[in-house]
């Protein structure tokens, strides 16, 4: 009980402590004001661990405050003193699995992950991130048996048959790939990702007009997706389209204006045409 009251009124106190953030792009402006409010909370999340120095939410609470300011080994330490004074909580465990990721400490965010299925088998997203450690560590095989055990968990769901995809593309097997590929499509139609993996191998088997359509498709849902928007116009030139393909480069660098690849197969395009002085200017 102690430890919720202690939790709830770090959660309020942060609320009221939050000033006005300006977004510009991806990444957030803090006033003065917050800044101070995110010391002052610090201040107390300090203090109250003193008296409850085992009590894991002021741990994960103090974790999140050290983060936010750029402290993150420090936030990492905090976070595993918490996962050992809650080792069955599998929010502690995932949020210190995803960091460890973020930092390239593959072996120990593996060892997270695994305690996380064990505890959850059912929570999918460690699936994917686990597979991802493996991958970093050289252990595709790993993987693959991984995402297959989740695949067959799930059979229903979206995201299992994707991840599944992903690792059987990296084993180049392809024409499995693209199955599930289109399997995670026909439970999702919204879930983005798959079209986009999927348009590159249908691409690959030399079937661009099919890889075109799934592309459009994604668009649909998502008109904003620059990468999405270039990956259509790289189809698009393989299919002779150049002016089409243009105009979804261009439309791609007005979502993102530093998106590389879109800058990149821009150019290509404007020298394709003869067009050097802008091909020049990407």
């Amino acid at each position: 009980l102690l430890d919720r009251l202690w939790r709830k009124s770090v959660i309020v106190a942060v609320l009221l402590s939050l000033g006005v953030v300006a977004i510009a792009g991806a990444e957030s402006v803090v006033s003065r004001a917050q800044a101070r409010g995110w010391s002052d909370q610090e201040s107390l999340c300090r203090s109250m661990l003193k008296g409850a120095p085992n009590s894991a939410p002021l741990h994960v609470e103090l974790s999140r405050l050290l983060i936010r300011t750029d402290r993150v080994p420090e936030g990492i330490e905090h976070l595993r003193t918490a996962s050992r004074l809650a080792p069955n909580d599998v929010g502690i465990r995932h949020d210190l699995a995803v960091l460890l990721l973020q930092r390239r400490d593959y072996s120990q965010a593996e060892q997270e992950l695994t305690e996380v299925l064990r505890i959850a088998p059912d929570f999918m997203p460690a699936y994917a991130q686990l597979s991802h450690a493996m991958f970093e560590q050289g252990r595709v095989q790993d993987a693959h048996e991984l995402l297959s055990r989740a695949a067959e968990m799930q059979p229903k769901n979206a995201v299992a048959q994707f991840n599944y995809g992903v690792v059987l593309e990296r084993l180049n097997r392809l024409p499995q790939a693209i199955e599930r590929y289109e399997r995670a499509i026909e439970l999702d139609p919204q879930f983005i990702d798959p079209y986009s993996n999927l348009s590159q191998l249908l691409a690959r088997q030399g079937n661009v007009a099919a890889a075109a359509e799934r592309l459009r498709k994604a668009l649909e849902i998502a008109p904003k997706s620059a990468r999405t928007r270039t990956n259509l116009g790289v189809v698009l030139m393989q299919m002779n389209k150049r002016d089409e393909a243009i105009t979804e480069f261009r439309e791609a660098l007005k979502i993102n204006p530093g998106l590389v690849s879109a800058h990149y197969s821009l150019g290509m395009a404007l020298a394709m045409k003869r067009d050097l002085a802008q091909a020049a200017e990407h």
